[in-house]
């Protein structure tokens, strides 16, 4: 997976801004953050227009693991979190 990547700043102290890692990412065009596994860190799925998206779980240091990437169809226009399956874990949709 590569052709972008996903850049943050660290807040360190009342909107001043530290530049922290990069992480490779697809083409990125729509992006959410939360704790998807649970381990305290925030996570990223990023979405791309080729029907891409691509989890990259944080790592406690403040940056990103290697993206896992999976395949969302043709186009998506949007992604969001949600519990699907009931089971207390959020899920990504894409929708296309």
């Amino acid at each position: 997976m590569a052709g972008a990547e996903a850049f943050f700043l660290r807040n360190v102290d009342r909107g001043r801004f530290e530049a922290a890692n990069a992480a490779p990412v697809l083409w990125g065009r729509f992006t959410v953050a939360s704790d998807f596994d649970g381990d305290g860190d925030s996570d990223l799925a990023v979405l791309d227009s080729r029907g891409q998206i691509g989890l990259l779980r944080g790592s406690s240091g403040g940056g990103f693991v290697s993206p896992i990437a999976a395949s969302t169809g043709n186009d998506p226009d949007s992604v969001g979190l949600v519990d699907v399956d009931g089971d207390e874990d959020l899920d990504v949709v894409a929708a296309n």
